[in-house]
């Protein structure tokens, strides 16, 4: 049998007349509700963000927060969340053609010089740390210039 947590709630109308109601909530039209969840659970959900303000948590967290922007990038912007073909071989391709598209969008705004925000410096800007405006290809043994 799992343990749920249980979840109680004042009737609005002893919530709207209750004297210290602006000490619970902040809501205008909603009652407050409280989640009290058993002791185990509450140890556990304790214990877990305690955990998130160690050191070793802030290091694997970091890892993980920068593939974070890229899903969302792929989910909102080019709708990775629902593969438009049947089968994996169409829905790989697909993630194939979407990274690639990704990838081309972020050198693009680079190129153009779009921040993509104040909080950090995308993987592929940090190649180029004396962001110059040229940049040598090995294939093509020339420099070339991004900004048509």
């Amino acid at each position: 049998m799992a343990i749920r947590p249980f979840k109680c709630d004042e009737s609005r109308p002893d919530c709207a007349a209750c004297p210290v109601r602006s000490q619970c909530t902040h809501s205008p039209a909603q009652a407050r509700v409280l989640t009290l969840r058993p002791q185990p659970l509450y140890e556990a959900l304790a214990k877990g963000r305690a955990r998130q303000h160690t050191e070793d948590f802030k290091q694997r967290y970091a890892l993980r927060a920068g593939v974070e922007s890229s899903l969302s990038q792929g989910i909102s912007v080019f709708g990775l969340r629902e593969a438009r073909y049947i089968g994996l071989a169409k829905t790989r391709l697909q993630h194939i053609v979407t990274a690639a598209a990704m990838n081309l969008s972020r050198m693009w705004a680079f190129w153009r010089n779009i921040p993509i925000g104040l909080t950090r410096v995308s993987r592929f800007a940090a190649l180029f740390p004396s962001a110059s405006s040229e940049f040598f290809f090995p294939i093509l043994g020339c420099l070339v210039s991004p900004f048509f």
